[in-house]
């Protein structure tokens, strides 16, 4: 997809959202009208249009598995990462569940790759986030797998990010249970043989849609896309 992309320093952003679009708008030039950021810095109530998830506590709605995705092999993860890539749109979590070596990081890279960014694409496991802006929309990759206690999420002011003018990708978001905003959509990814196998979970309306067509996309690509269990 074309648009121009700047790769920041944490350091260097000042007020996360501050200069992003506002709304959901799709990924796209002409997004920038200078909106601020939705979130005051403050405890884990400053999330007025997220619920938490509560550790040890199930989300009180069902999640909705929409579809099981058979990964043979690296390429395969990487392919779903650029189909994805063009859905996402402005306000929306996606967190990434597996275990180390699931392939977390490598569907991210591809994602990002395919918005247009030819700079590498590094791991948030050490910085925590690392941040990207695409047609000036922010995007945000966190990987929390380093936190000894959920409140380091707050310590940080990570809350200011999740807001409507940003998507957040979220690795190991159980380690900041209870203080990172709930997901609109899940990515589970686990080792099956020499592959991986993921399945899709939405969390909202808006997650839903952006996955509405996705399955369709990847059969097209003779890859495997089966409904999930009922």
């Amino acid at each position: 997809m074309a648009g121009h992309i700047i790769h920041f320093a944490v350091a260097a952003l000042g007020q996360p959202g501050a200069q992003t679009a506002g709304g959901r708008a799709g990924i796209g030039a002409g997004d920038a009208d200078g909106d601020k950021a939705k979130f005051p810095a403050g405890g884990a109530n400053f999330f007025p249009q997220r619920r938490v998830i509560h550790r040890g506590v199930l989300i009180v709605h069902s999640p909705d598995v929409t579809a099981v995705y058979h990964l043979p092999d690296e390429a395969a993860t990487q392919r779903f990462g650029e189909l994805l890539a063009p859905r996402l749109s402005a306000g929306l979590v996606v967190n990434l569940e597996g275990d180390l070596g699931a392939g977390k990081t490598t569907l991210v890279r591809a994602l990002i790759r395919a918005l247009g960014h030819s700079g590498p694409v590094k791991s948030p496991t050490y910085s925590l986030v690392e941040v990207y802006v695409v047609s000036s929309l922010y995007l945000y990759h966190f990987d929390f797998y380093r936190f000894e206690s959920p409140e380091e999420f707050l310590d940080a002011g990570f809350g200011e990010y999740f807001n409507d003018s940003a998507i957040c990708l979220v690795e190991w978001p159980e380690r900041a249970a209870g203080c990172v905003p709930a997901p609109d959509i899940r990515l589970r990814l686990r080792h099956e043989g020499s592959g991986r196998v993921l399945e899709t979970i939405v969390d909202s309306p808006e997650g839903k849609q952006c996955l509405e067509g996705l399955a369709s996309a990847w059969d097209a690509g003779n890859y495997s896309a089966m409904p999930a269990p009922r």
